[in-house]
């Protein structure tokens, strides 16, 4: 359980998963260990949030900086997923 957090933190890092993966255990990654896999979850959580709080301008100044808050943390949840994703991505390509 522990050695998946320590890959999960490799991925977010941009670190290489697939060859610290392949010293440990001597097998190919799993696919949900990819940058692009990891990516895509971090975007859909990021724009789950997003939809789940939504993004309104309210009337009072103290709802105002809240909702500020949320939609920040969530775009930037959403950004660093897609990040992570077309990273996956660039570097899927630059292997083929």
């Amino acid at each position: 359980m522990f050695k998946f957090f320590k890959y999960i933190l490799l991925i977010l890092e941009f670190k290489n998963v697939a060859q610290a993966y392949a010293e440990e255990t001597g097998k190919e990654k799993p696919f949900w260990l990819s940058r692009r896999f990891i990516g895509a979850v971090i975007t859909a959580c990021g724009a789950a949030a997003t939809v789940y709080f939504g993004i309104t301008v309210p009337q009072d100044t103290l709802s105002e900086i809240a909702t500020t808050i949320e939609t920040i943390l969530s775009a930037a949840v959403t950004l660093y997923g897609l990040a992570l994703t077309v990273v996956g991505i660039i570097k899927k390509q630059g292997k083929v």
